[in-house]
């Protein structure tokens, strides 16, 4: 496992940080999204959210 580690330790750091970077952009996108649900007077939705289900009549 140490050597795994050692010998691909860039690659693993980079992976790493690329995982974190799509988390971020995630995050900051359903924000976004919910920012501007809110500025057209919707409501806003959680990040784990299931689609609003209809009921048919």
């Amino acid at each position: 496992m140490r050597c795994f580690v050692r010998d691909n330790g860039i690659s693993l750091g980079f992976g790493i940080a690329f995982l974190l970077a799509l988390a971020g952009q995630a995050v900051a996108g359903c924000a976004e999204f919910n920012n501007r649900l809110a500025a057209d007077g919707l409501t806003q939705v959680g990040f784990f959210a299931s689609p609003p289900t209809t009921s048919s009549s």
